[in-house]
């Protein structure tokens, strides 16, 4: 399956760890140049509806994610694949990826995505039920709530879910990967996740979302800086990210009742 790596021209470092994980998997891949909204007259109203500006949730570099997003769609069109491998340049590739994508092809159909990597803000339920075994003691399952899984780090995607995803994305309107928001919007057939995860991230990278804040990562690792030094503020930085996201990505199997099920099938 061929990936499509999202990556800033300026991000040399971001690209040269990808083409590591990259080689390292056998992959075949390319890089897709990802934009920067900061760069962009946003009061256009052909990129962004105005409405989405005024979100309490957006941050300078959620356009710029979607639009990075969206490039990628139209470029797995114009290839012909019928499957691809979306990746953002900050993630790590786990063992046993090889084989969950050689499997998952034969899965998904119909205008479908499966996450390799998913975050929530609460405990993401995954149903036991109708739970498809993968390799390397993985599975694909619907959430119980579609609502909890987000994050674009690294998901498959197939071609007809591109097709939908390309007519409806512009003005930008929702996040990239608010995947309730898309599926009820009738962009995608089907949100499925991959558990666990088999695709990571790599905690030495800064998202290019601004989420800073006075409390927030890089005050404290400017701080710690001007304090230890910059090797010491970047092992806090990375510590700091892992205990987040070992927090954001807490999921059980469960049976029970679906509140949003993402599925159409």
């Amino acid at each position: 399956m061929h990936a499509y790596v999202i990556n800033l021209q300026r991000s040399s470092k971001r690209r040269e760890h990808m083409v590591s994980e990259l080689t390292r998997a056998g992959l075949e891949y390319s890089f897709v140049g990802a934009i920067d909204d900061r760069e962009l007259d946003l009061r256009a109203s052909d990129i962004v509806h105005p409405s989405y500006l005024q979100r309490s949730d957006w941050r300078p570099g959620r356009i710029g994610n979607g639009l990075s997003h969206l490039r990628v769609y139209e470029e797995v069109l114009a290839s012909g694949h019928e499957h691809a491998l979306v990746l953002e340049d900050d993630v790590l590739l786990l063992p046993g990826l090889e084989s969950v994508l050689s499997a998952l092809p034969d899965h998904l159909t119909g205008a479908e995505i499966a996450l390799l990597h998913f975050d929530s803000r609460e405990l993401c339920e995954l149903s036991r039920d109708g739970a498809v075994e993968l390799p390397g003691a993985r599975l694909l399952a619907l959430p119980i709530d579609g609502g909890i899984p987000v994050g674009a780090a690294g998901y498959v995607i197939t071609r007809q879910a591109c097709e939908r995803l390309s007519k409806l994305a512009l003005p930008i309107r929702a996040h990239s990967d608010d995947w309730i928001y898309w599926y009820e919007e009738n962009a995608l057939d089907r949100v499925r996740c991959v558990f666990p995860h088999a695709v990571g991230k790599d905690p030495t990278f800064e998202s290019t979302i601004d989420y800073s804040s006075p409390a927030g990562a890089k005050a404290i690792a400017l701080k710690a800086m001007r304090r230890y030094g910059p090797r010491l503020a970047s092992e806090m930085i990375s510590r700091r990210r892992e205990r987040i996201w070992r927090q954001w990505t807490r999921t059980e199997l469960v049976h029970k009742p679906f509140i949003k099920k993402p599925s159409r099938m």
